[in-house]
């Protein structure tokens, strides 16, 4: 090989080595930066209700020794406390009602009803059962019908 030739060889070579250091070396940072970031979560309480509607079933007369009940349950997450009750508000003495039963022809027949012991009371979260206990006012001559009636049950948390 001629001088020439051994020229151009020793400097493809030298480039080729320096392009395969290249490409092998990883890169050097000066410098980072970094900062925290917080993540939050809040969960609140929370519950659902399932009620079984009432039936007093079909009757000849309205003698007042008429009853029925409903099933109630109430699925809270942990941390509620809970009251049962016929009206919005927190108290224990919503926890029975008085009212009335309609039927399409203008008829009445009251009847009362009231929660099965005192649920005021899932305190740590879970499921809570009860029931709802219903008895009609006597009401002599009441006439033929289907009388009904929608009636609010609350969960307050």
């Amino acid at each position: 090989m001629g001088s020439i030739g051994k020229g151009i060889y020793t400097k493809a070579v030298f480039l080729m080595t320096a392009l395969s250091c290249s490409v092998l070396t990883a890169p050097t940072f000066a410098a980072s930066a970094s900062k925290s970031i917080n993540i939050k979560l809040q969960v609140v309480a929370g519950c659902s209700i399932s009620v079984v509607d009432m039936n007093f079933g079909v009757i000849t007369q309205v003698t007042g020794t008429e009853t029925a009940s409903s099933y109630v349950a109430v699925i809270c997450n942990p941390g509620a406390t809970v009251l049962l009750s016929f009206q919005p508000t927190f108290s224990v003495a919503n926890t029975t009602r008085n009212s009335t039963l309609t039927s399409v022809a203008g008829g009445k027949i009251n009847f009362s009803m009231a929660l099965r012991g005192y649920f005021g009371i899932l305190g740590t979260g879970q499921t809570g059962y009860t029931y709802i206990d219903g008895k009609l006012v006597a009401t002599p001559g009441a006439a033929s019908g289907i009388y009904q009636s929608t009636e609010t049950l609350y969960v307050i948390y």
